[in-house]
């Protein structure tokens, strides 16, 4: 959505916090009101794969936000700032976000020919001097953008566009920071632009956010199920929302490509044995056989994180070596549909 002459890319909706600010919710307040459980609808007023973006035509740009205030625990946090497709210089890199009105400032690129020369030669699909404020999966509240800007055009982001949806493997927990969470280094490996659909601990495949996500824009899109509720679906009732999930994002984009992408490498493949991690898996791969539909491509979880050297010590989340792994993984895989078009 457009605010204020800047692009609130990933953003749906915004609705007034009563204090001047406003809540970012990533999937429109009447779907939300839709998630089953209440760290869902508090997932979708965090900020994974929201980015405030726009190009600075003169002078300096500033944006106030604040940390939610859900977050007690935390005082600051840290963002990213791109320019187009590169990280920002040592010195702008970083913006530091506290719970207390921060104003953020924003210059125009550095180096502009050296940044346009880059992009250039390396093919990079953003326009080299929009500004990317990358947030980190926190929740925050915007009170206001200034100065001279503009918005991006269409021609300044790439023309493919990547949904990802999921755990918070893909929502990007134990990811360092944004950029380095396999949705996003999919993302540039596959010259598209991400929409981060991801919800921790709570993708429950819900029959409205599949109704949602279908309407968006979209030519790849990942599909991660099951994770978040191994003990608390049963296998029919798992089959049934993921063959919902499933075709329906599908049949609604029959030119796009959907990859349906079964449980990750777990605690349970290093020895824990938990027979319905092995059940969900064979469901995913069922829907996918019986769907039979070109565009819908099954991916085996335990062939993109294939071990637990890649896990972190909650045999869950991926470690920084396996978020590498599952990108490095499931970008042999997309190309390869993709070359084959």
């Amino acid at each position: 959505m457009i605010w204020k002459n800047a692009e609130l890319h990933g953003v749906s909706e915004l609705t007034p916090n009563g204090e001047g600010g406003y809540v970012m919710h990533r999937l429109p307040v009447c779907v939300e009101e839709h998630l089953s459980s209440e760290q869902g609808k508090s997932r979708n007023i965090a900020s994974t794969g929201v980015e405030i973006r726009f190009r600075v035509k003169s002078g300096t740009a500033k944006i106030t936000l604040a940390l939610s205030k859900v977050y007690e625990s935390i005082n600051c946090c840290e963002a990213q700032v791109w320019y187009g497709g590169m990280c920002a210089a040592w010195d702008r890199c970083r913006k530091e976000i506290y719970r207390e009105k921060t104003v953020l400032e924003f210059l125009p690129v550095n180096s502009p020919e050296m940044a346009e020369s880059i992009h250039k030669e390396h093919n990079i699909p953003y326009a080299y001097d929009l500004v990317r404020l990358i947030l980190p999966s926190y929740g925050f509240i915007i009170y206001d953008i200034e100065g001279d800007i503009e918005p991006p055009r269409p021609e300044d982001l790439p023309c493919r566009r990547l949904l990802t949806y999921g755990s918070s493997i893909t929502h990007g927990s134990t990811a360092l920071v944004t950029p380095y969470t396999w949705a996003f280094r999919l993302a540039e490996n596959i010259d598209a632009d991400l929409l981060n659909c991801g919800f921790a601990g709570s993708a429950r495949m819900e029959k409205e956010v599949a109704d949602h996500l279908a309407t968006l824009d979209f030519d790849v899109a990942t599909i991660e199920m099951g994770i978040n509720v191994v003990g608390h679906f049963s296998n029919e009732e798992f089959y049934s929302k993921c063959r919902y999930f499933v075709e329906k994002i599908a049949a609604s984009h029959p030119k796009s490509e959907i990859f349906a992408i079964d449980l990750f490498f777990c605690g349970s493949d290093a020895g824990g044995n938990n027979p319905q991690v092995r059940d969900f898996r064979d469901i995913i791969k069922r829907i996918t056989e019986e769907l039979d539909l070109p565009n819908v491509h099954y991916v085996k979880g335990t062939e993109i994180l294939t071990n637990s050297r890649g896990l972190s010590g909650d045999l869950v989340h991926p470690s920084p070596r396996g978020v590498d792994e599952i990108a490095r993984n499931l970008t042999e895989r997309v190309k390869t549909v993709l070359d084959n078009k």
